[in-house]
């Protein structure tokens, strides 16, 4: 959400509310997962006080923000009493699937915040639930000087481009679906630089592909830029489209994918995106071919709170 803080009228807030050391088996035990599926503890408002905002600052024109996440680190009725006495806003966004562990709870607020805007990146979860879609949320890296990562800069420093294809990432059940389009591409004759992590390296091991060495995501980002076409494989528990899409864009880069949501995203060329479903369909054309891959901020988090605004001023919320 970096680029955000472009924007006068939004702060980004890194810190969510803290019990004190000698009381977070308190804050445990109100914010058991378990317990709050059915009910909410009494005295959760003890925590009201931890809360990283100050109440004088509340009116009407303030729209409070959360993700799946840090939504559960404040306290429900709190918010509905902000919300009744300021007239603030509510707006969650759900960054994971509505139904995975990371939104556990998430699900369990929002039997008890009434959210003003509910937003996802997957549109099933929209169809599903009457979320709303938006999948603007991706921002560049920024460097140590500040800057963000442009399309020819480099963190790692050394420049140039120094591979073909491009993945790194975890096993999660597809290991032999990387090696099978990596093997594609290097029977092509193209440079491929692949990391797979959390697997059982003594399986079968791929020469040129190297297990089990994770990544800082900053280093990841390095070699993407030293990349010119990245690979993106769907695994067991893959929902919705990963970051590799919206890397693509951002860094200027094509994408191999075998998703076959990439067909129905905001953005998709089939000049500068692969869907496969055989390794065989990667083919020497898609390499060679270069399509204009210049990026307009197409998916900054800047487009979602312009249109969440838009909403907003429409409905005279």
């Amino acid at each position: 959400m970096s680029d955000l803080e472009v924007l006068d009228n939004v702060e980004l807030v890194p810190d969510v509310p803290q019990a004190p050391d000698p009381f977070e088996w308190l804050w445990k035990l109100h914010h058991n997962r378990k317990v709050g599926e059915k009910i909410l503890l009494p005295l959760r408002g003890i925590w009201n006080g931890c809360m990283p905002y100050k109440e004088e600052n509340l009116n009407e024109e303030c729209c409070l923000v959360f993700n799946n996440v840090s939504v559960e680190f404040f306290e429900p009725g709190l918010l509905k009493k902000w919300k009744r006495k300021y007239g603030i806003k509510l707006v969650l966004y759900m960054l994971d699937v509505r139904d995975s562990y990371y939104a556990k709870g998430a699900r369990i607020a929002m039997k008890y915040i009434p959210f003003d805007r509910i937003y996802t990146f997957y549109q099933l979860d929209a169809e599903n639930y009457g979320f709303q879609y938006f999948d603007c949320y991706y921002s560049k890296i920024k460097t140590a000087a500040g800057g963000t990562l442009g399309n020819t800069e480099h963190l790692s420093g050394s420049g140039g481009i120094q591979q073909d294809l491009y993945f790194w990432g975890t096993d999660a059940g597809r290991r032999a679906a990387i090696e099978s389009a990596v093997a594609r591409v290097q029977e092509l004759g193209y440079r491929t630089k692949t990391g797979i992590c959390f697997t059982d390296e003594k399986s079968s091991p791929m020469e040129g592909v190297i297990y089990n060495q994770p990544k800082e995501y900053d280093e990841v980002i390095s070699d993407v830029m030293e990349s010119e076409v990245l690979l993106d494989i769907v695994g067991d528990y893959s929902k919705g489209v990963s970051l590799r899409y919206y890397e693509s864009f951002a860094y200027g880069k094509k994408l191999i994918s075998n998703n076959p949501l990439v067909k129905k995203m905001r953005g998709y060329d089939p000049g500068r995106i692969l869907y496969f479903d055989d390794p065989k369909e990667i083919d020497r054309d898609f390499f060679e071919c270069k399509p204009v891959t210049e990026y307009d901020g197409c998916f900054s988090p800047v487009k979602w709170v312009q249109e969440l605004t838009c909403f907003f001023e429409k409905n005279k919320i």
